[in-house]
């Protein structure tokens, strides 16, 4: 490689030879670098996601207590009000999982098209617990940030609400 790249002695390399150890040895770290990052960003997307949906039902709640004081002026629970929020929560959060999970299926499809060019057999689908765990993800996330301004909104007091 010396002499085809014209290096005379005393010139450092200007290439590289790569061996399979050596290529096993920088997977190995970069799935290491993986397993502990992959986590931490879990955590970082679901503190986000908790803190964006809560704020969102404490404005709902805010722009509807009118509407709030009003049902329990007519008799309404305060346990019917809290259900109320946390339907209305689950209910998005049905949608955007099956939305979630239905668009990623092309996206994923796509990679692996592009990747099979290569010789590659490696499947990007998820399979099915994958799918579950994501769409429970997804509830969980709804049920967490949605409680405390769904215990709010039925803590209003009818008299206070109306006015």
């Amino acid at each position: 490689m010396r002499a085809r790249h014209n290096l005379t002695e005393g010139r450092e390399d200007d290439f590289y030879i790569g061996t399979a150890p050596a290529g096993q040895a920088a997977f190995e770290r970069f799935e290491a670098i993986f397993r502990i990052l992959l986590p931490v960003v879990v955590a970082i997307i679901f503190t986000i996601s908790l803190l964006v949906i809560a704020s969102i039902m404490m404005i709902g709640v805010k722009e509807r207590t009118a509407e709030i004081g009003l049902r329990k002026a007519v008799g309404a629970r305060a346990e019917e009000v809290e259900l109320q929020f946390l339907a209305e929560a689950l209910l998005l959060a049905i949608i955007a999982g099956v939305l979630g999970n239905a668009l990623s299926v092309p996206g994923l499809l796509y990679i692996q098209q592009m990747y099979s060019r290569y010789g590659s057999d490696v499947s990007f689908l998820p399979g099915i617990p994958v799918l579950v765990l994501s769409f429970g993800c997804a509830l969980l996330t709804a049920v967490l940030a949605a409680w405390f301004p769904a215990r709010r909104a039925a803590a209003l007091s009818p008299v206070t609400a109306l006015r």
